[in-house]
C-alpha cells in the first residue's frame, strides 16, 4: 500500500501559545503633542508581556529619535526611543527638547490582548519621567467575534495625548505581513481613500477607564480586519491592528493540494477491497473493449468566483471545531472531504473492436453527489503549542472521461450512482498540527464565494471559517506539557493511507506565499519557510532551495582585509573576500590573529601574516609593518653592521654596549635573521663571522681613524 504524504513542517513558535486563540499584529505610530513645561528628550514604550518588536521604522523629514533599544523586564518589554534631531538631522537642543507632533513608530506582534497593550511616558533630558504618577497614554482595543463583531477602543490619556479624530477599517482573505501593514502599502494608505470609515466625527478624548466601540457590518468569520486611526496633528498615533474574525464552534476548512509527484492513482479492474472494477464494454462508445489499468493524477485547483480566490488548493476538509483547552487533552470532531479535483497526467488509451483502433481520453476526479458516512478526526493536543492528530475520512469518487480530440464526448463513472463502497482515507498517529502558524503562510480560512466542481457542476456556497488548529505543522520538540517551544527547526513529513485500489500521495496543505529554505542560528538551524519568517528569524532565505535537497551550507570563521577584519561566513563568501576561513572556529570564540610583516627567505619573499606562520618560515616578523608600504629589503640581513644596541647606527655607544656584554651584561640586539642566528652577527665588524673581543678593538680602532666595519660575508646587510 503507498502512503498519501501530507507535509509537515516543523517550525520554531515565536510565541507561547496557551491556547486556540485569535492573534493580532499592531504597528504604532505615536504622536506627541508637546509639552509646554518641561523639555523631553527620551520617550520609553512599555508593551503588557514578551512581545519582542518585528520591525520599527525612522522618517527622513520631521522631529524623530535616532536611537532605539530594547529589553525584558518584569515580563514586558520595553522599548527606548533617544537621541532626537530635528528635520534638518542636527541633535535636538536639551534645554529646548522635542517640540510638538513628535513621532516614532514600531511594529509587533501579540495574541488577543487581555489588558492595555501600551503604556508610554516621555522623560527629561536627564532620563526621569515627566509623568511619574501616571502614563502619558494606555491604550489598547478588542474584537467581540462573529455572529456580531464589534470592535471596542479603550484608552487613557493625558492631556498631551492625541486624541481619535478617526477610525477605519479594510478586510483581507489572507493575513497581512507585519512589514506590509505601513503607509507604503496602496490597499492601505492613506486609510480615508481606500479603508471602509467607522468614525469620522471629529476627536474623542475619553476619561480614564472609558470605551468607545462600533459595529462591523459584513465581516464574516475568517476575515482578517486591519484597523487604522487617525489622530491629532492630522497623523496616525495608532496605525494598524490586525485581527482575525472567528466563530465559535463553527465549520472550519482545511485546505490542501496535490503535487505533480505522479504518485497518486486509481486502479480500475483492480480487487483489492474497497474494489474498483474495470470499465465495461462500450463504455466508451459502441465497440470499446473493457478498461483496465491505472489512471496516473495530479492535483487541479477547484474553480472559484472570482477566479483564483482558493489559489491551487484542489481539495477542501470539512471538520468541525476542535476544544483542547488543557494540555494534555483529546478531542474527536466530524470531519468529511466536501471537495476533490483531480486530473490525470496524461491521457489514458482505450482499444476498440479488440484492438482494431485506438482513443485517447482524459480523466478529471471529483466528488459524487452521494454523501458518504461522515468520518472523524482525534486531534491530540500533547505540547502547550500543538500535537498529533487521526482521521478516518470516506470518499465517493466520480470519474469523468473527454475524448482528447473531441472533449464534447463525455462519459461519467460514479461510485455513488454505480452502489460502489466508498474509499477511505487513514491517517495514523503521526499527522501534526499547531495552534498557529508564526510565518509559513499556510491558508485555512475560505468562503464568501461560489466553488464548482466536477468540471462545472455548481456546488453549494462555502462559507468562511475560523481557524482552531493548523493541520500540517509541527513544533520540535513536542513531548510534554511542560517543555517550552524549541528553537531549532527541521522539515518533517507525516503519513496517511488511502484504502483499496485509489493511491494517492504528497497531499500538502497550500501555502498563500512562497516556501523557500531559511538558514538561521549562524546558519546551524535549516528550515523551509516564508520570507517574512525567514526575515523574523535574522536567516538567508533562498526560494529555489529546500533543506532536504540543499542543507545550508557550514559557517565558519573568516579572517579578511588583512586579518583587521573577522565575520563568520560560508567558505564560498570568504573566498570571495579573499580571506582565510576555517570552519572549526568562530569569530567570538576565535578572533583573528594579528598580521604583520613578515621577510623570509633572505628577505626576498614578504608577506603579511601571524607571527607564529612567519616563525614558521623562519622570517622576520614586524606587526607594525606591511609589505606594501614597507618591502622587505632585499640583499641580506636588515641590520647595521656594528649596531648591537639596535639604535638604527654604529657609534660609540655600541662599544659600551658591546663591553658590558662580555662583562654579563645584555645579548646584542640582532634582528631575527637566518642563517646569521648562531653567533651575535650584528656585532662582527672585522669580518671574522663571530663576534669577541676583537670586535671591541677594530671598532675603537675605527673611530680613531681606522679601516671601517666589515660584515661577515655569510650575513651581509640587506640593501
Amino acid at each position: 500500500m503507498k502512503k498519501l504524504v501530507l507535509l509537515a513542517v516543523v517550525l520554531t513558535c515565536l510565541l507561547l501559545i496557551s491556547a486556540p486563540e485569535a492573534s493580532a499584529c499592531f504597528n504604532v505610530k505615536y504622536v506627541h503633542q508637546g509639552v509646554t513645561t518641561v523639555p523631553v528628550m527620551d520617550f520609553t514604550i512599555v508593551l503588557v508581556g514578551e512581545r519582542a518588536p518585528i520591525n520599527f521604522y525612522m522618517d527622513s523629514t520631521g522631529y524623530r529619535f535616532t536611537g532605539f533599544s530594547y529589553w525584558f523586564d518584569d515580563g514586558n518589554t520595553y522599548l527606548k526611543w533617544i537621541n532626537p534631531v530635528d528635520p534638518t538631522g542636527l541633535p535636538v537642543d536639551p534645554a529646548i527638547g522635542i517640540p510638538y507632533c513628535t513621532w516614532m513608530y514600531i511594529g509587533w506582534e501579540l495574541g488577543e490582548p487581555p489588558a492595555p497593550v501600551i503604556q508610554a511616558y516621555w522623560t527629561d533630558p536627564v532620563g526621569n519621567p515627566i509623568y511619574p504618577d501616571g502614563w502619558v497614554k494606555e491604550m489598547w482595543h478588542e474584537v467581540y467575534p462573529w455572529p456580531d463583531p464589534w470592535l471596542w477602543i479603550y484608552y487613557t490619556i493625558d492631556f498631551e495625548l492625541a486624541a481619535i479624530d478617526s477610525v477605519y477599517y479594510k478586510v483581507f482573505y489572507d493575513n497581512l505581513p507585519l512589514n506590509q501593514m505601513t503607509w507604503h502599502n496602496p490597499d492601505l494608505w492613506p486609510p480615508w481613500d481606500q479603508m471602509t470609515a467607522l468614525y469620522t466625527g471629529g476627536s474623542y478624548p475619553l476619561v480614564y477607564g472609558d470605551s468607545i466601540g462600533w459595529a462591523l457590518p459584513g465581516i464574516e468569520p475568517g476575515y482578517h480586519v486591519v484597523f487604522a486611526y487617525r489622530g491629532f496633528c492630522n497623523n496616525i498615533f495608532w496605525d494598524f491592528g490586525q485581527h482575525l474574525i472567528e466563530q465559535e464552534g463553527g465549520p472550519v476548512y482545511d485546505l490542501w493540494e496535490t503535487p505533480e509527484n505522479g504518485n497518486t492513482f486509481f486502479e480500475f479492474g483492480c480487487d483489492i477491497q474497497p474494489t474498483i472494477p474495470a470499465l465495461p464494454a462500450d463504455f466508451f462508445g459502441p465497440g470499446s473493449d473493457p478498461f483496465e489499468g491505472q489512471v496516473a493524477c495530479v492535483g487541479e485547483p477547484l474553480e472559484t468566483d472570482p477566479p483564483g480566490v482558493l489559489g491551487s488548493t484542489n481539495t477542501i476538509v470539512e471538520r468541525e471545531t476542535a476544544d483542547l483547552p488543557e494540555c494534555p487533552s483529546t478531542d474527536s470532531v466530524e470531519t468529511q472531504i466536501i471537495e476533490l479535483s483531480l486530473v490525470s497526467i496524461a491521457p489514458i488509451t482505450v482499444s476498440f473492436l479488440g484492438g482494431s483502433y485506438f482513443e485517447e481520453w482524459d480523466v478529471y476526479v471529483c466528488l459524487s453527489d452521494r454523501t458518504p458516512p461522515p468520518g472523524y478526526t482525534i486531534f491530540n493536543r500533547d505540547c502547550q503549542q500543538g500535537g498529533t492528530f487521526f482521521s478516518e475520512i470516506a470518499i465517493y469518487p466520480r470519474f469523468i472521461f473527454n475524448k482528447v480530440t473531441n472533449p464534447e464526448d463525455e462519459v461519467i463513472f460514479d461510485f455513488g450512482d454505480q452502489g460502489l463502497p466508498p474509499v477511505n482515507y487513514n491517517t495514523p498517529f503521526n499527522g501534526y498540527w499547531l495552534f498557529e502558524d508564526p510565518g509559513f503562510g499556510t491558508a485555512v480560512a475560505i468562503g464568501g464565494e461560489l466553488v464548482s466542481h466536477c468540471r462545472g457542476i455548481p456546488d453549494r456556497p462555502i462559507g468562511r471559517s475560523g481557524v482552531d488548529l493548523i493541520p500540517g505543522l509541527q513544533a520540535s520538540p513536542c513531548n510534554d506539557c511542560e517543555t517550552p517551544p524549541s528553537t531549532h527547526n527541521m522539515p518533517f513529513t507525516s503519513f496517511a493511507e488511502l484504502d483499496g485500489c485509489a493511491q494517492q500521495d504528497a497531499v500538502v496543505p497550500r501555502f498563500s506565499a512562497t516556501i523557500g529554505r531559511c538558514c538561521y542560528n549562524n546558519n546551524q538551524d535549516c528550515a523551509d519557510m516564508t520570507e517574512a519568517a525567514c526575515l523574523d528569524l535574522d536567516g538567508n532565505w533562498d526560494a529555489e532551495s529546500n533543506c532536504i535537497d540543499n542543507p545550508c551550507p557550514t559557517v565558519g570563521r573568516c579572517c579578511y582585509n588583512l586579518n583587521q577584519l573577522c565575520d563568520d561566513m560560508t567558505e564560498a563568501a570568504c573566498l570571495d573576500l579573499f580571506g582565510n576561513w576555517d570552519e572549526h572556529l568562530n569569530c567570538i570564540d576565535n578572533p583573528c590573529p594579528t598580521v604583520g610583516r613578515c621577510c623570509y627567505n633572505e628577505n626576498q619573499n614578504c608577506v603579511d601574516t601571524s607571527e607564529v606562520a612567519c616563525r614558521e618560515l623562519f622570517g622576520n616578523w614586524d606587526e607594525h609593518l606591511n609589505c606594501i608600504d614597507d618591502p622587505c629589503a632585499t640583499g641580506g640581513c636588515d641590520y647595521a653592521v656594528g649596531d648591537v644596541n639596535s639604535s638604527g647606527g654604529y657609534n660609540g655607544l655600541d662599544i659600551t654596549y658591546g663591553v658590558a656584554f662580555f662583562k654579563g651584561g645584555a645579548d646584542p640586539l640582532c634582528p631575527y635573521c637566518p642563517p646569521c642566528e648562531s653567533f651575535h652577527y650584528c656585532g662582527d665588524v672585522n669580518a671574522s663571522c663571530n663576534y669577541n673581543g676583537l670586535d671591541i678593538t677594530y671598532g675603537v680602532n675605527y673611530f680613531k681613524g681606522g679601516p671601517g666595519p666589515m660584515p661577515c660575508e655569510d650575513c651581509p646587510p640587506a640593501g
